[in-house]
């Protein structure tokens, strides 16, 4: 049964932006995976579940597309799911709010891989960091109120609190974004938890599932027609496609 409340927004980034250095991934082949996924759990997805691919998935465009797509739909009692597939990476933490000093990222489109040789002191102004996801995602928990449910799915390396690389089908980096000559400082914070002190009532419940942990890199693996996908997008789509 199809139910009109749930709304969802896809996130693919398969093919980067060659000037970027990042490797392409299998991401495409995760789509469908999680459309018959949703459609299995009474999703309407045709009406109610966007697709973001590739050259769409900029910051602003990732941005954008949460925004219309979940806050904007998102009603008291929504199920909303946000499902991202694409490289993950740290970048330094620009507000001294992570126990490591680096805050975890999504990789859109056209963010670089390494600071080097850029003309420009790069900030991460391109990186979606996960302090900039949470405050969006908290929009949608705002709107969807106590009684609604928030799932985010992460299919990348380093997303272990935010939030695929360098190595064939891992799908991120080891390679950290950073000033030159920044030091970490492991003093900085006090906890990488997404939600807000004093506001859990007000808020809906959200359930994170990531790929890997805030340090670890994540691999694809091969679908049964031997096409690389992500390996949660996989386990998860096995999962919920039967689950009632």
């Amino acid at each position: 049964t199809v139910d009109p409340t749930k709304i969802a927004l896809i996130i693919a980034i398969g093919e980067y932006d060659p000037s970027s250095g990042w490797n392409n991934l299998g991401s495409q082949y995760d789509v469908p995976l999680v459309m018959a996924t949703l459609a299995a759990q009474g999703f309407d997805t045709v009406n109610n579940v966007a697709v973001l691919r590739d050259k769409q998935a900029t910051r602003a465009g990732i941005t954008q597309a949460i925004q219309q797509h979940l806050v904007d739909k998102a009603q008291a009692g929504s199920i909303a799911v946000l499902h991202y597939s694409g490289h993950g990476q740290q970048v330094f933490d620009d507000n001294s709010d992570e126990l490591d000093g680096f805050d975890e990222a999504l990789v859109p489109y056209d963010a670089p891989q390494k600071v080097e040789g850029l003309n420009t002191n790069y900030q991460g102004e391109k990186h979606l960091r996960d302090d900039e996801l949470g405050s969006l995602l908290k929009e949608v928990r705002q709107k969807i109120g106590s009684s609604g449910d928030l799932i985010v799915v992460l299919d990348a390396c380093h997303s272990g609190t935010a939030t695929r690389g360098e190595l064939t089908h891992a799908r991120g980096t080891k390679v950290k974004i950073a000033p030159k000559g920044y030091q970490p400082s492991t003093s900085r914070g006090q906890s990488d938890d997404w939600n807000e002190a004093g506001e859990g009532d007000q808020l809906s419940p959200m359930v994170v599932i990531s790929g890997a942990g805030a340090d670890q890199l994540n691999y694809e693996a091969q679908d049964e027609n031997d096409n690389w996908v992500g390996s949660l997008t996989l386990a998860i789509s096995r999962t919920l496609s039967n689950a009632e």
